[in-house]
């Protein structure tokens, strides 16, 4: 949620939303939990990339950080 806070759009108040749902199925009871903000996000193109650490998707002109 830092980087919600961190990078969101200074004309938007930054928001992040959590959801939590109970998921039935044949195999048991599951807990889907999902997490939404409207930061400035992330391209398609770096879909595989997301959950690599140290690997920041924007440049160091343009954002801080180490990309943890």
């Amino acid at each position: 949620m830092h980087n919600a806070l961190k990078f969101s759009k200074a004309e938007v108040p930054p928001r992040v939303a959590i959801a939590c749902s109970i998921i039935e199925d044949e195999q048991g009871d599951w807990m889907q939990i999902s997490i939404e903000d409207n930061g400035i996000g992330l391209d398609d193109a770096n879909s595989e990339r997301i959950f690599t650490s140290f690997d920041c998707h924007h440049s160091k002109d343009h954002y801080e950080g180490s990309g943890v």
